[in-house]
């Protein structure tokens, strides 16, 4: 009888048990898959405050209704200014030399535009009467005007975009597009080349000015006169938040094409008188910032005897001297800090815990709803597949775990009515020879679960 060799046994010993837990591994990943566990998130836009304006005297009438609140309510008011050069040409036959000197002195136009630009700020509680205005536009005086919310959120991969493309740019899904609404509306007044409002609601440079510019560049290259203006594809581009009503920034943009006389001097005086053209486009941008208070959540769940932290980001002249006071609905659910740490009870439940600060004689809140409960980490189904024919009838059962979540309760679909029907207990009936999925959502979380239902004939 031979001897049990027990350093031959061991390794294939090791890789039967590697096995086995490979196999075991592949067998749970296809049962989870196969389960279709997962969450469905429920979407519910955030209700505007004002009715979303249609028309464009509606849009304009709601614009300087937002307008009209910040000149009253006096935010924190801050300008900027940017000058983009969009092109520059001249009719000369000494174009080297024009090279080395007109073209030289045009670059450097954006910058001195930018650095000339009469900036206003204005802080909190300061106002700005006098600085800004409701808009003067009359019918006539708009091409087109447009106010949007809407975006687009791919089904499948989660991308995002602002139009409705017939496939996803980033997976290349097709159909799959959810709709979504921004808490902004983004309102853009097209306003008509050669109305007279360009003049009453822009800040115009003068063609002294726009000489004196040039002039500040010509690095003793050139001289030039006055030259002609011509402002073209005016806008007024305005975000504002639809929950509020509060203007989030006001922005002119327009292009100006500039014709002028370039009198060449010094080394360059052979050239003589060039004819230039320069087109450009800036934007004069208004940014308005409110008093408030936002805290980093607005609803969270805890579990019983757990701790989680709430941020209160502020708005206001210095942050660091406000003083936050922190308070919750119900005590007996949980308990907040002075700094905002929300401890958990012992029992399940709801509460609201806000926050508050005062500022310039208004006191500013915002709330987040706490839950205190065991969270549902998962949901299965009794079975995954199903073959019925016409008029039978069978019962779904779901699996929660843990077995301790607070909420045990789910809803479901059917992808097919035609096909198959599931009532509220999860009773379906077969309705039609074809394919549907039921599927269960659980209230906690939006995990979904999905059953594949065959009806034949």
């Amino acid at each position: 009888m031979k001897n049990f060799d027990f350093k031959k046994v061991l390794p294939k010993a090791v890789t039967v048990l590697l096995c086995a837990f490979f196999v075991g591994g592949v067998i749970w990943g296809i049962d989870s898959v196969l389960n279709m566990e997962g969450t469905l998130v429920a979407y519910e836009a955030a209700r505007s405050l004002s009715a979303r304006p249609q028309t464009q005297p509606e849009i304009l009438a709601y614009l300087n209704r937002s307008i009209a609140k910040a000149i009253e309510e006096k935010p924190k008011m801050t300008s900027s200014t940017n000058c983009d050069l969009l092109g520059f040409s001249f009719r000369s036959a000494e174009k080297p030399l024009l090279s080395g000197a007109a073209e030289y002195a045009v670059k450097s136009l954006e910058q001195r535009v930018e650095d000339s630009a009469r900036l206003i700020f204005a802080d909190f509680g300061e106002g700005f009467t006098g600085k800004v205005a409701p808009l003067q536009l009359g019918a006539r005086d708009l091409g087109s005007a447009e106010c949007r919310c809407e975006y687009y959120v791919c089904g499948v991969c989660g991308g995002e975009n602002d139009g409705r493309p017939a496939e996803c740019p980033e997976c290349g899904s097709k159909g799959t597009w959810q709709e979504r609404y921004r808490d902004e509306y983004t309102i853009t007044l097209c306003l008509a080349d050669g109305s007279e409002a360009v003049a009453r609601n822009f800040t115009l440079r003068t063609p002294r000015e726009i000489a004196t510019l040039i002039r500040g560049g010509a690095a003793g290259f050139f001289t030039c006169g006055e030259p002609e203006l011509r402002c073209r594809d005016a806008e007024i581009i305005a975000r504002v938040n639809r929950l509020t009503d509060q203007l989030i920034s006001l922005s002119f943009q327009k292009k100006t094409d500039i014709s002028l006389n370039l009198r060449f001097t010094g080394d360059f005086a052979s050239i003589g008188v060039v004819p230039a053209a320069v087109s450009a486009e800036d934007t004069r941008t208004l940014d308005f910032t409110w008093p408030g208070l936002v805290l980093s959540e607005h609803e969270l769940s805890i579990a019983p005897k757990k701790t989680a932290a709430l941020h209160a980001s502020l708005n206001c002249s210095d942050p660091s001297d406000a003083a936050v006071r922190w308070s919750v609905s119900d005590e007996s659910i949980a308990v907040v800090d002075s700094e905002g740490y929300v401890k958990a009870g012992k029992k399940s439940g709801r509460a609201t815990v806000t926050a508050s600060f005062d500022f310039q004689g208004k006191t500013y809140t915002d709330s987040c709803e706490i839950f205190v409960k065991t969270s549902v980490e998962g949901l299965k189904l009794s079975r995954r597949r199903l073959t019925m024919r016409p008029g039978e009838t069978a019962g779904l059962e779901t699996r929660i775990s843990p077995r301790k979540a607070t909420v045990q309760t789910v809803k479901w679909y059917s992808s097919d009515s035609a096909v198959a029907q599931v009532d509220r207990n999860g009773k379906v009936t077969a309705a039609a020879p074809g394919t549907a999925e039921v599927y269960a959502v659980s209230d906690d979380g939006y995990f979904k679960a999905t059953c594949v239902i065959e009806v034949k004939p």
